[in-house]
């Protein structure tokens, strides 16, 4: 089951590599399926009847609905690309003053700090060898040996978007208000005994 739709997916790609327009092309083919599996999964595979159990774990539908919504994740982002593209046109334009810097930064802090927070982690670390980070990886299905990388390029806006505020936030800490807040934050979360 699903082998057909897996299949369909990996033969439109070039080494394991895809367009963005090509996973949502998938995507959106596959939509029903999905539904289908996200309805069903539990119905079909747990010793429970329609309590959730482990068993569902492994099953076809549960290894789909994982791999499509791992996809969906990553076009979720790149909504943002057109976003991040604006934003480094106008910084651009504001570098020489560090007070536009800190406006900019304080506008930006909402997506770059939390919508964005996990971004590089999650799609680019994904070698010890930092120059083979060069595709985003959105899937990795050991199991299933596949791997699926959208290319660099339909992402290059919003990486080079979420590199110039971590530098300026975090390294450069052209705004310490909003690194102090984060802190606040942090030390507020309860503590655990180790």
């Amino acid at each position: 089951m699903f082998q057909r739709e897996i299949k369909e997916l990996t033969s439109i790609g070039k080494n394991n590599i895809y367009q963005i327009s090509q996973i949502e092309w998938w995507l959106l083919k596959n939509q029903e399926n999905y539904k289908c599996c996200k309805e069903n999964n539990i119905k079909l595979n747990s010793c429970f009847d329609d309590i959730g159990c482990a068993c569902g774990m492994n099953s076809q539908e549960n290894k789909f609905t994982s791999l499509y919504e791992n996809l969906s994740e990553a076009t979720e982002f790149h909504r943002f690309e057109e976003y991040a593209k604006n934003e480094l046109t106008l910084y651009k334009s504001i570098i020489s003053d560090k007070s536009k810097i800190k406006e900019w930064l304080i506008k930006n802090e909402k997506i770059a700090s939390e919508f964005l927070s996990t971004f590089l982690i999650y799609y680019l670390n994904y070698s010890e060898i930092e120059r083979d980070n060069y595709h985003l990886l959105i899937f990795r299905s050991e199991e299933q040996n596949l791997d699926i990388f959208i290319q660099r390029t339909d992402f290059e806006n919003l990486i080079e978007f979420k590199e110039l505020f971590d530098e300026l936030y975090y390294v450069k800490k052209f705004y310490p208000e909003g690194l102090k807040r984060i802190e606040e934050k942090i030390n507020k979360l309860p503590k655990y005994l180790t």
